[in-house]
Formats: structure tokens, C-alpha cells, sequence
């Protein structure tokens, strides 16, 4: 494994076994999101969106007589 860091703190160099690591702004990561500043505000949207989706496919329990 070889890291190099370049110019600025932004931009660093991962390569392992000769192969260069991408990298990026944000993942998923045992079922949260990983963002590289630190906010939460796409943690927070992913989670109300599951939540949505989980409801809307129990509406129609909560609905019936």
C-alpha cells in the first residue's frame, strides 16, 4: 500500500498492490453515509426516504377495517 499526498489536502494518492484507489466525496458504509465534511444532511434525507418508502408499503395495514 503506497500513499502520497499531493498539493493540497483535498487530493491524496491510495494505490494498492499497483492498483490506485478512487477516491470520492461521499459511500455507504454499514448503512450509513460517509460524507467528507462531515454533515449529516444526506444521512439524514437517505433515512427519511427509507422510512417513507417502508410506510407507504405498510399503508394499507394501517388503513383497513
Amino acid at each position: 500500500m503506497t500513499i502520497m499526498k499531493l498539493g493540497n489536502k483535498k487530493n491524496i494518492r491510495v494505490s494498492f498492490d499497483g492498483d490506485e484507489l478512487e477516491q470520492v466525496s461521499c459511500f455507504g458504509y454499514l448503512g450509513s453515509i460517509v460524507d467528507g465534511n462531515r454533515k449529516c444532511e444526506k444521512e439524514i434525507r437517505a433515512r427519511m426516504k427509507m422510512a417513507k418508502t417502508a410506510f407507504n408499503k405498510m399503508k394499507r395495514s394501517f388503513t383497513s377495517k
